[in-house]
């Protein structure tokens, strides 16, 4: 399945979560247009993380709705959800989360596998060059640094151009190079794909590169 390209690709209304015995968290409505990028901003604890799950649809919301093109996802049963998630959105974590027994290129072939993308190794060779560890292709994840399995896992997340692209901390183990590499490159990708993408950060250096902010507090 692919998405049509649509004005506003991500919405957001009327969301909040409870985690057990704690007290609800209220989020305020976002919209994202397809090939533009929104920055979420907050300290530690703020719930910026709970946000990018509900997003995905890793976390169910206590209230409210979410919408990615014209696909209602928080009216989708749980394989529904687990089939959209796995063709349509793109996933960076805080903490990158590999198959350790295969090299870093077929961790991304798996990727284009498991979406049901025909293989693609001149791709995955770019997009691994552009993020200056083109050389570790055949490398082990164990064999990569903390910086390097960041950059690795955002290959992977654009590999198969998703419609959504949700970023927790893309560049909290980046220096100033590489962090800035990083955001054009998921800028880039999200204007050439017409993609939406979220990035949820407290990395400050990035107010000065994406200027559709909300924050959080």
């Amino acid at each position: 399945m692919v998405l049509a390209k649509f004005e506003v690709m991500l919405k957001s209304e009327s969301l909040s979560f409870s985690y057990p015995g704690g007290s609800p968290i209220y989020f305020p409505d976002l919209h994202c247009r397809s090939g533009e990028a929104l920055l979420v901003l907050g300290n530690s604890g703020v719930g910026k993380t709970t946000l990018l799950h509900l997003l995905a649809g890793i976390l169910r919301p206590a209230t409210g709705k979410i919408t990615i093109g014209n696909t209602v996802t928080t009216d989708l049963n749980s394989v529904q959800l687990d089939h959209f998630r796995g063709s349509q959105i793109g996933l960076i974590f805080q903490q990158a989360h590999f198959l350790y027994g295969l090299s870093l290129k077929e961790n991304l072939q798996m990727a284009q596998y498991l979406a049901q993308k025909q293989q693609n190794n001149q791709l995955i060779f770019q997009l691994l060059d552009r993020l200056n560890i083109g050389h570790k292709l055949n490398n082990k994840p164990s064999q990569l640094s903390q910086g390097e399995k960041q950059r690795a896992a955002i290959a992977r997340a654009v590999v198969n151009s998703p419609a959504l692209l949700l970023a927790d901390e893309p560049t909290s183990a980046l220096d100033d190079t590489n962090c800035t590499e990083v955001i054009h490159l998921l800028t880039e990708h999200a204007r050439e794909a017409q993609a939406a993408l979220v990035i949820v950060t407290h990395d400050n250096r990035l107010k000065e590169q994406i200027d559709n902010q909300i924050i959080l507090s």
